[in-house]
C-alpha cells in the first residue's frame, strides 16, 4: 500500500490531525496493528501447519510414572494442553498435581472453575499452596472468556488450568488469541475438557487422555469397605513438544479416605458412596 493510503488512514482515524506529529502517530499505531494482524496470521500458520513447537520448559506434575512419560519437556510453558475426558476420568488429579507443583515453588497458580467444585482442604492435602492460588468461577460463557484473557495476558500466572471447556464457552477465534497471550508470556495454558472441541484438539501441543478412574477399596474398622484411593488411567495422544505417545496409570490416594468415606454395597455391580455432608467433610479433613 502506497505512503499516501497510510497518511489518508492516520488522517481519517485521528480526525484530521492538524499537526505533523499527530498524523505520525496515528500512522506508527496503523503499522503496529498490521504487525501484530501478521504475527497472529503466522502464529495460527504455524498451528496449523502441525510444526513442532519448542517449549522454553516444562513443568512436571510430582507423578513418577507420568513425569516419565512427559519426558523432559514436562507439561510445556507458554503452549496449550488439552487433558480430556468423560466423567469421573481423573483430570482433576493431575491438575491439582500441577498446581501444587506450581504454588510450591513460589509461583501463583490460576483455576477457572465455573461448576464451583473447588474445595479449598481439598487442594491443601493435594499440596497446592491455596494462599498462591486464584479461583474464578464464572458465571457466564462472556464472563468466563473476560477472566481466561485477562489473565493470561497479565502474565501474572505459571500455570493456568481452565475446566469445563466447551465449544460454546470458548470458541475458535478466541482459543487463537489465548494462545498467543500464554506464548507471549510462558504461561503453562492447561484446559480440561470432554474431548469434544475440535479447536483445542487443533491447537493444543499436548493433548493427554484421562481414560477413567478405577476405585481401591481398603477394610474399614467399623464401616466395612472404605475407598482409600484410586487408579487413574492417563494416554497421551498428541505431542508437539517431545513427549512419547503412551499410556500409564498412577495410584492417587482418597483425601482420609479411611476415616470419612465408609462404602455400603461395595460387594455389589457398581458402588454406592454416602459421604458426609460437606460441612462435616471439612471438619473431618481439618481435624
Amino acid at each position: 500500500m502506497p505512503e499516501e493510503a497510510f497518511g489518508k488512514s492516520s488522517h481519517l482515524l485521528a480526525g484530521h490531525p492538524d499537526t505533523p506529529e499527530k498524523a505520525s502517530f496515528c500512522l506508527y499505531d496503523i503499522r503496529q496493528m498490521r504487525s501484530r494482524r501478521d504475527s497472529l496470521a503466522e502464529l495460527r500458520h504455524e498451528v496449523a501447519r502441525g510444526s513442532v513447537l519448542q517449549a522454553p520448559h516444562g513443568w512436571t506434575t510430582g507423578i513418577p510414572v507420568v513425569d516419565a512419560m512427559l519426558g523432559d519437556a514436562g507439561i510445556p510453558a507458554g503452549r496449550l494442553t488439552e487433558i480430556f475426558g468423560r466423567g469421573s476420568c481423573g483430570q482433576t488429579s493431575l491438575a491439582y498435581a500441577l498446581l501444587a507443583g506450581c504454588t510450591q515453588t513460589g509461583n501463583l497458580g490460576a483455576l477457572l472453575d465455573p461448576a464451583g467444585e473447588f474445595f479449598a482442604p481439598a487442594a491443601e492435602t493435594a499440596g497446592i499452596v491455596v494462599s498462591r492460588l486464584i479461583v474464578v468461577r464464572p458465571d457466564s460463557p462472556a464472563a468466563y472468556r473476560h477472566a481466561l484473557d485477562t489473565i493470561l495476558r497479565s502474565g501474572a500466572c505459571a500455570i493456568v488450568v481452565a475446566g469445563g471447556i466447551t465449544p460454546e464457552v470458548l470458541p475458535g477465534r478466541h482459543c487463537v488469541r489465548l494462545l498467543g497471550a500464554a506464548c507471549k508470556n510462558g504461561t503453562a495454558f492447561v484446559a480440561l475438557s470432554d474431548g469434544t472441541h475440535p479447536d483445542l484438539a487443533a491447537y493444543a501441543s499436548l493433548r493427554i487422555h484421562a481414560g477413567g478412574i478405577q476405585p481401591l477399596w481398603a477394610s474399614g474398622a467399623d464401616a466395612g469397605p472404605c475407598l482409600r484411593g484410586y487408579d487413574v488411567a492417563l494416554r497421551i495422544v498428541k505431542s508437539k513438544v517431545g513427549a512419547r505417545l503412551g499410556e500409564c496409570t498412577f495410584e492417587a490416594t482418597a483425601i482420609d479416605a479411611g476415616r470419612w468415606w465408609p462404602v455400603a454395597h461395595a460387594h455389589q455391580a457398581g458402588w454406592v458412596a454416602h459421604p458426609p455432608a460437606r460441612q462435616d467433610a471439612r471438619h473431618a479433613l481439618q481435624s
